[in-house]
Protein backbone atom coordinates (compact mmCIF):
# COMPACT_ATOMS: atom_id res chain seq x y z
CA UNK A 1 0.00 0.00 0.00
CA UNK A 2 1.56 3.57 -0.87
CA UNK A 3 0.43 6.84 -0.17
CA UNK A 4 -0.41 10.04 -1.98
CA UNK A 5 -1.66 13.57 -1.60
CA UNK A 6 -5.54 14.44 -1.52
CA UNK A 7 -7.12 16.52 -4.35
CA UNK A 8 -10.76 18.24 -3.94
CA UNK A 9 -11.47 15.68 -6.78
CA UNK A 10 -10.89 13.42 -4.86
CA UNK A 11 -12.50 14.48 -2.21
CA UNK A 12 -15.47 14.87 -4.19
CA UNK A 13 -15.28 11.35 -4.96
CA UNK A 14 -15.24 10.15 -1.77
CA UNK A 15 -17.45 12.64 0.33
CA UNK A 16 -20.13 13.88 -1.77
CA UNK A 17 -22.43 14.44 0.62
CA UNK A 18 -20.17 16.86 2.81
CA UNK A 19 -19.91 20.62 0.96
CA UNK A 20 -16.44 22.13 -0.18
CA UNK A 21 -15.41 23.70 3.15
CA UNK A 22 -16.56 20.57 5.19
CA UNK A 23 -14.15 18.55 2.85
CA UNK A 24 -11.58 21.06 3.25
CA UNK A 25 -11.61 20.50 7.02
CA UNK A 26 -11.43 16.93 6.73
CA UNK A 27 -8.12 16.96 4.53
CA UNK A 28 -5.83 16.99 7.46
CA UNK A 29 -7.67 13.87 9.27
CA UNK A 30 -7.29 11.88 5.93
CA UNK A 31 -4.60 9.55 4.26
CA UNK A 32 -4.44 8.58 0.75
CA UNK A 33 -3.87 5.15 -0.08
CA UNK A 34 -2.98 2.88 -3.07
CA UNK A 35 -3.31 -0.89 -3.61
CA UNK A 36 -2.32 -3.09 -6.87
CA UNK A 37 -4.24 -5.25 -8.93
CA UNK A 38 -4.80 -8.31 -6.75
CA UNK A 39 -4.20 -6.99 -3.40
CA UNK A 40 -5.96 -7.11 -0.38
CA UNK A 41 -7.09 -4.44 1.65
CA UNK A 42 -7.65 -6.84 4.44
CA UNK A 43 -8.90 -10.02 5.71
CA UNK A 44 -11.43 -11.87 7.31
CA UNK A 45 -10.53 -11.49 11.06
CA UNK A 46 -8.19 -8.34 11.14
CA UNK A 47 -8.33 -5.77 13.50
CA UNK A 48 -10.66 -2.68 11.82
CA UNK A 49 -8.37 0.08 11.57
CA UNK A 50 -10.28 2.80 9.81
CA UNK A 51 -12.89 3.92 7.16
CA UNK A 52 -12.11 3.87 3.52
CA UNK A 53 -13.59 5.59 0.78
CA UNK A 54 -13.03 4.08 -2.70
CA UNK A 55 -11.88 7.16 -4.95
CA UNK A 56 -10.54 4.64 -8.27
CA UNK A 57 -10.41 1.02 -9.05
CA UNK A 58 -12.55 -1.42 -8.05
CA UNK A 59 -13.17 -3.88 -5.25
CA UNK A 60 -14.11 -7.45 -4.57
CA UNK A 61 -15.74 -8.36 -0.93
CA UNK A 62 -15.58 -11.92 -0.55
CA UNK A 63 -16.92 -13.89 2.59
CA UNK A 64 -16.81 -17.66 3.37
CA UNK A 65 -19.47 -19.83 1.84
CA UNK A 66 -20.23 -22.53 4.44
CA UNK A 67 -22.30 -24.75 1.81
CA UNK A 68 -19.37 -24.97 -0.16
CA UNK A 69 -16.08 -23.81 2.23
CA UNK A 70 -15.03 -21.54 -0.07
CA UNK A 71 -14.69 -17.44 -0.54
CA UNK A 72 -17.49 -16.52 -2.63
CA UNK A 73 -17.72 -12.53 -4.04
CA UNK A 74 -20.33 -11.11 -2.47
CA UNK A 75 -20.42 -7.56 -3.53
CA UNK A 76 -18.27 -5.48 -6.18
CA UNK A 77 -17.71 -1.94 -5.08
CA UNK A 78 -16.72 0.95 -7.26
CA UNK A 79 -15.85 4.74 -6.23
CA UNK A 80 -17.28 6.36 -3.68
CA UNK A 81 -18.59 3.06 -1.41
CA UNK A 82 -17.44 3.48 2.13
CA UNK A 83 -15.28 0.29 3.39
CA UNK A 84 -14.72 -0.45 7.07
CA UNK A 85 -17.88 1.36 8.55
CA UNK A 86 -17.20 -1.20 11.23
CA UNK A 87 -14.68 1.62 12.51
CA UNK A 88 -17.53 4.17 13.62
CA UNK A 89 -18.37 1.89 16.04
CA UNK A 90 -15.08 1.10 17.76
CA UNK A 91 -12.70 -1.92 18.08
CA UNK A 92 -13.51 -5.15 16.23
CA UNK A 93 -12.56 -7.66 13.41
CA UNK A 94 -13.26 -7.97 9.86
CA UNK A 95 -16.06 -9.91 8.69
CA UNK A 96 -15.01 -9.99 4.80
CA UNK A 97 -11.52 -9.70 2.85
CA UNK A 98 -11.74 -7.02 0.53
CA UNK A 99 -9.46 -7.52 -2.66
CA UNK A 100 -8.72 -4.57 -5.39
CA UNK A 101 -9.89 -6.06 -8.75
CA UNK A 102 -7.72 -3.08 -10.53
CA UNK A 103 -5.29 -0.60 -8.65
CA UNK A 104 -7.69 0.88 -6.10
CA UNK A 105 -7.24 4.08 -4.34
CA UNK A 106 -8.95 5.29 -1.20
CA UNK A 107 -8.79 8.00 1.04
CA UNK A 108 -8.33 7.13 4.64
CA UNK A 109 -9.85 7.73 8.10
CA UNK A 110 -7.51 5.82 10.70
CA UNK A 111 -9.21 4.54 14.10
CA UNK A 112 -7.30 8.17 15.91
CA UNK A 113 -7.79 10.31 13.26
CA UNK A 114 -12.03 9.26 13.41
CA UNK A 115 -11.48 9.73 17.34
CA UNK A 116 -9.89 13.52 16.65
CA UNK A 117 -12.55 14.21 14.07
CA UNK A 118 -15.34 13.03 16.44
CA UNK A 119 -13.82 15.67 19.09
CA UNK A 120 -12.70 18.49 16.65
CA UNK A 121 -15.98 18.57 14.35
CA UNK A 122 -18.61 16.16 15.83
CA UNK A 123 -21.08 17.40 13.11
CA UNK A 124 -18.68 16.30 10.76
CA UNK A 125 -18.00 12.89 12.27
CA UNK A 126 -21.97 12.21 12.95
CA UNK A 127 -22.30 12.69 8.62
CA UNK A 128 -19.70 10.08 8.36
CA UNK A 129 -21.85 7.89 10.75
CA UNK A 130 -25.16 8.60 9.27
CA UNK A 131 -23.60 8.05 5.74
CA UNK A 132 -22.57 4.84 7.64
CA UNK A 133 -26.37 3.88 8.50
CA UNK A 134 -27.52 4.48 5.24
CA UNK A 135 -25.03 2.24 3.41
CA UNK A 136 -26.06 -0.33 5.75
CA UNK A 137 -29.64 0.40 5.08
CA UNK A 138 -29.00 0.35 0.88
CA UNK A 139 -27.07 -2.56 1.42
CA UNK A 140 -29.57 -4.79 3.97
CA UNK A 141 -32.29 -3.46 0.81
CA UNK A 142 -30.52 -5.29 -2.01
CA UNK A 143 -30.28 -8.57 0.59
CA UNK A 144 -33.58 -8.85 0.86
CA UNK A 145 -34.76 -8.33 -2.56
CA UNK A 146 -31.93 -11.14 -3.39
CA UNK A 147 -33.58 -13.36 -1.16
CA UNK A 148 -37.20 -12.51 -1.88
CA UNK A 149 -35.82 -13.59 -5.58
CA UNK A 150 -34.71 -17.37 -4.07
CA UNK A 151 -37.58 -17.84 -1.94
Amino acid sequence: MSLGSISEDLLGVAVPFFNAAERALLVSYLVRLELAEGEDLFGVGEPVDGLYFLVRGRLAVRKLNPLYGKAQVVALLDPGAMVGEAALLGAGNHRAEVRAVVAAQFLFFDNSALERLSQDYFQLYFGLFRRALEVSSLRLDKVSERLAVVL
